[in-house]
C-alpha cells in the first residue's frame, strides 16, 4: 500500500527534501510538477515495469553505478507510475531508477501517481526515455513504429507529438528496413544513424547496403565522408558500375596496400565492369601532396 507524503512538507522543502531511515533511505528534490501531484512512498514489491517501455537493454555497469549512488545518497528523483487493479503500480517513467533501487536493496521508493490512459503512458515512456537516456536508433525506431501502429498515427502526427522533425522520424523508422548486420552495429554502438541513413535510399538492395557499410566500417569514415562515398557510389551505379566487382577482393586488398604506401586513410577505387573508373587519394594540405609525390619517386628509383 502506498503511503502519502505530506504536501506541506514538500512545499517547505523546495531546496531539497530527505526522508531517512536506519536501513532504508529515501530522498528526493521536488519540482513544481511533483508538488502539484501527490507523492507516495511505494513498496518495490508493488511496482511492475511497463511492458511497453522502449528501453530494453540496461547497461549493467551504469546501473550498478546508479545503485551505489542511491545506496549512499538515496533516490534523488521519484519515479512516475499509474495504479493497476490489486494495488499494484506500473512504471510510466523511471524503470532504470527502479532497477537500481532494487540493486541498492531499498524496500520502498518515492513515486507520484498520474491518472493516465494507455496511450499517454506509452507516449510518456517513450519521451522520458529519449530525454533521459539515449535510445539506440533501433530502439527508438521500434518505439516510433509501435506508437504509429497502436494509435494509428501518421509520421507527421508522430513528429508533432514527439516535437521532432518529420525527416528525423523518417530516417529513424527507416532503420527497421536495414539488414540485420547493420541493425546490430547500430545496437552495439559500432556505427551511428548519421553514417547509415544514406543507405535507406537503396531500399531492398541489401547487397548495395552491405557493400557500402563494409567500406564505411573498414575505412573508419566520418559521417561526412560516408555521405560523400554514398553519393559517389550512386553516381557510379547510374553510369553502369556494379557494386560487387568480379575482382572486388583484389581491389580491396590493393586499396589497403595503397593506403599504407601513400599514408592516406581514405583511398578509394571506383570502377565499372570494364575496370574503368577513378582512384581517389584525398589530401588536406600541400604537405600531403608532396609526400605522395616523394613516395612515387622513391618507388621509381
Amino acid at each position: 500500500m502506498a503511503k502519502k507524503t505530506s504536501t506541506d512538507a514538500l512545499k517547505a522543502g523546495i531546496g531539497g527534501v530527505s526522508i531517512n531511515r536506519k536501513k532504508n533511505r529515501v530522498s528526493f528534490i521536488p519540482t513544481p510538477d511533483i508538488i502539484a501531484n501527490s507523492i507516495s512512498e511505494i513498496p518495490l514489491n508493488d511496482i511492475v515495469p511497463n511492458p511497453q517501455n522502449p528501453r530494453k537493454d540496461f547497461n549493467q555497469n551504469r546501473l550498478q553505478e546508479l545503485a551505489d549512488s542511491i545506496e549512499s545518497h538515496g533516490l534523488i528523483q521519484p519515479i512516475t507510475v499509474k495504479e493497476l487493479p490489486g494495488k499494484k503500480y506500473e512504471i510510466i517513467a523511471g524503470e532504470r531508477r527502479f532497477r537500481a533501487s532494487k540493486l541498492a536493496k531499498l524496500t520502498a521508493i518515492p513515486a507520484y501517481i498520474r491518472p493516465l490512459g494507455d496511450q499517454n503512458s506509452l507516449e510518456l515512456a517513450v519521451i522520458e526515455n529519449i530525454q533521459r537516456v539515449d535510445l539506440s536508433p533501433f530502439e527508438a525506431a521500434l518505439s516510433y513504429q509501435r506508437l504509429m501502429d497502436q494509435f494509428n498515427w501518421t509520421q507527421t502526427q508522430l513528429a508533432e507529438r514527439l516535437k521532432k522533425g518529420r525527416i528525423t522520424i523518417t530516417h529513424t523508422l527507416g532503420v527497421l528496413t536495414l539488414p540485420p548486420t547493420i541493425i546490430s552495429a547500430l545496437q552495439n554502438g559500432e556505427t551511428t544513424l548519421g553514417h547509415v541513413k544514406g543507405l535507406l535510399s537503396f531500399k531492398d538492395k541489401v547487397d548495395y547496403q552491405l557493400t557500402i557499410f563494409r567500406h564505411i566500417q573498414d575505412n573508419k569514415l566520418s559521417v561526412r565522408e560516408a555521405e560523400q562515398y554514398i553519393k559517389e557510389f550512386k553516381e557510379n551505379i547510374k553510369k553502369g558500375g556494379k557494386t560487387k566487382h568480379k575482382h572486388q577482393d583484389y581491389i580491396d586488398e590493393s586499396v589497403q596496400d595503397l593506403k599504407s604506401f601513400f599514408g592516406a586513410k581514405n583511398v578509394s577505387l571506383n570502377v565499372n565492369s570494364k575496370f574503368k573508373g577513378k582512384l581517389i587519394i584525398p589530401i588536406e594540405k600541400i604537405g600531403d601532396f608532396e609526400f605522395i609525390l616523394n613516395q612515387i619517386r622513391k618507388d621509381d628509383d
